[in-house]
């Protein structure tokens, strides 16, 4: 009878350990797709895929620096997945909405330049940011970059911006170009003591240059 409940005891066992390598062996990670060829096309070329190779969720997470310029890309379903994207350059495209682009919270450096971008309040939740590039949008609010205080470099040039006050807060900045806005104050910038690399100020309303003169001198590239 001993013997018997032993014998049943290891066919059980053998079953369900066949059952766990069956499972292993027809388990297929959940298939990825993007809502945009040319993204789904630069995701494929950035994890070198054969044309007719699958990638999958987890793949998308190893990328950390995406490029995918002048593509006509208009709609950016499935970046959010890549979660751990360090540097993000998609100029040059017909992008209007950049919410998902709020989630990827380890990006430092991202380049929206010369698309058709009027809101960027998503961009809040990008505390790591150090470099932005959104020249050439159609932006008129930038209250959210008060928020970004790690930015270094910032091109907010050729835009439709009147209020630069959120600059305020960003006392690590060091390169600043807002060329062609509607500004008409640079006072802002007064307590910026570390933007030393560049202040672009031309096509605006600035008359009074004053706020920046106590470390103009310091500064190795200006137009003014």
């Amino acid at each position: 009878m001993k013997k018997a409940k032993q014998f049943r005891n290891i066919i059980i066992l053998l079953f369900l350990l066949g059952l766990l390598w069956v499972g292993a062996f027809l388990y297929v990670p959940e298939r990825e797709a993007l809502s945009d060829h040319s993204l789904e096309n630069a995701i494929r070329e950035e994890l070198d895929l054969a044309p007719n190779e699958q990638y999958h969720k987890d793949d998308l997470a190893d990328i950390r620096v995406l490029e995918i310029r002048d593509a006509g890309i208009e709609q950016i379903e499935g970046i959010e997945k890549l979660t751990n994207l360090v540097e993000l350059d998609l100029r040059g495209n017909e992008i209007d909405d950049i919410t998902l682009i709020g989630e990827l919270e380890n990006l430092e450096v991202l380049d929206l330049r010369d698309n058709r971008i009027s809101d960027i309040s998503a961009l809040g939740n990008l505390t790591h940011l150090e470099d932005l590039n959104v020249r050439g949008n159609r932006i008129s609010d930038i209250s959210v970059l008060s928020e970004l205080t790690n930015i270094r470099e910032l091109n907010i040039r050729e835009n439709s911006i009147s209020d630069i006050s959120p600059l305020a807060d960003l006392t690590l900045l060091r390169d600043l170009n807002m060329r062609y806005n509607q500004i008409d104050t640079l006072e802002p910038l007064s307590d910026l003591q570390n933007l030393t690399q560049r202040l672009y100020i031309e096509g605006n309303l600035i008359e009074d240059t004053s706020p920046v003169a106590h470390y103009y001198d310091h500064i190795l590239e200006t137009d003014f």
